[in-house]
């Protein structure tokens, strides 16, 4: 992380005082070329952790989490991936699902139907394109041969992160067709 995009520990609390436009605002200001992938990590990082002291407090997050939702969003149009958005809002889901947090103090993005509905759309491959790759790629290294990093390459990579990922949430999981497509990623990847 650059200097320039130093997280103060003003930097959340600024934010989650002002409106989602003031927010961009604030953002755009102090970084005309928009936050690194360090400094949106981080700060949902900050974002969970905030969660986390609250629950274990047996107190509410639930404008944690609205927060949580909103800043994922506003980071969606401020160069965030959907693959990147989809493993926050697991993750965030997951921590819900480990506290217990009843489903109507949830924004419905962090239930656990609707965040693995965003990671299955954000999967940069099919199941069986990745499993293809996979093989591949176990099959050179295996032999000896040395890959360098390419653009399939990093698509294996973000989809092996991301699905993953289910296994936080999928025992949650009550969509059927949800299920199915997540028990079609398990069976090529277990």
């Amino acid at each position: 992380m650059t200097e320039h995009q130093r997280i103060t520990p003003t930097t959340l609390p600024t934010l989650r005082s002002l409106s989602q436009a003031e927010r961009r605002e604030w953002i755009r200001q102090r970084y005309p070329d928009g936050p690194d992938f360090y400094w949106w990590l981080a700060l949902n990082e900050d974002i969970g952790i905030e969660a986390l002291k609250l629950l274990r407090r047996g107190e509410s997050a639930r404008e944690v989490f609205k927060f949580a939702v909103e800043f994922l969003e506003l980071g969606r149009t401020m160069g965030l991936s959907a693959l990147e958005e989809a493993y926050w809002l697991i993750r965030f889901t997951a921590t819900a699902q480990d506290f217990r947090v009843p489903a109507d103090e949830l924004p419905s993005k962090l239930t656990p139907d609707e965040a693995a509905r965003a990671a299955l759309a954000a999967m940069p491959l099919d199941p069986e394109r990745a499993a293809t790759l996979d093989a591949t790629y176990r099959r050179e290294w295996e032999m000896g041969i040395e890959r360098q990093p390419d653009a399939e390459s990093e698509a294996l990579a973000d989809t092996f992160m991301l699905e993953s990922t289910f296994e936080w949430i999928e025992e949650a999981v009550t969509d059927p067709e949800v299920k199915a497509q997540i028990l079609r990623w398990r069976n090529n990847f277990t």
